[in-house]
């Protein structure tokens, strides 16, 4: 079925897969038996410790099928956030294929017609993982100060003066209140 020797997972990622592969235990699930595999073969990886040419779910990532002319696709993890020619999905027999896959490492997968295709993941183009550790380990660079959001640029009563009005005094300077004897 494929020459999958090892595939490099986040734990988080693990947890999606073996709840998948229970979800299709007893049914007659075509990615069932890639699942299983995938399984086996996984190496379980903290987030901040995968290499950044790995496939992880939300990467973009550049393959190619066969001789076909290569695709970049976001790998997406449920079909709710499919979007036709930009995302696939990791429901798919290829986007369970590619997860965990390393550039330059290729997976044979069998189709349903008893034909098979091969998969060659060419290039990792972003990997939230890595992003978000450059993120935490650049150095800060200082951001200019913010400009107020909101600019006046012109003031209908500039240069006159406001008249100021006499607010009536509310509050009574006398003592009223006739203590606990009076109740």
């Amino acid at each position: 079925m494929s020459n999958l020797e090892y595939c490099l997972l986040t734990s988080n990622e693990y947890t999606i897969l073996e709840t998948m592969r229970d979800r299709c235990v007893g049914s007659e699930n075509f990615n069932a038996e890639l699942l299983r595999r995938k399984l086996r073969r996984a190496i379980v990886m903290f987030p901040h410790d995968i290499p950044p040419t790995v496939v992880t779910l939300n990467s973009r990532v550049t393959f190619r099928v066969d001789e076909n002319v290569p695709e970049t696709r976001i790998l997406v993890r449920d079909e709710s956030r499919d979007l036709i020619g930009l995302t696939i999905s990791l429901g798919s027999r290829r986007g369970l294929a590619m997860l965990g896959l390393s550039e330059g490492q290729s997976i044979a997968l069998q189709k349903p017609d008893t034909d098979t295709e091969t998969i060659t993941i060419q290039q990792v183009v972003y990997q939230p993982e890595a992003a978000r550790l450059a993120l935490r380990v650049a150095p800060q660079v200082r951001q200019p100060e913010a400009s107020p959001f909101l600019k006046v640029v012109h003031r209908s009563d500039y240069g006159r003066q406001l008249p100021m009005r006499r607010v009536p005094k509310t509050v009574s300077t006398e003592f009223d209140d006739p203590g606990p004897n009076a109740a």
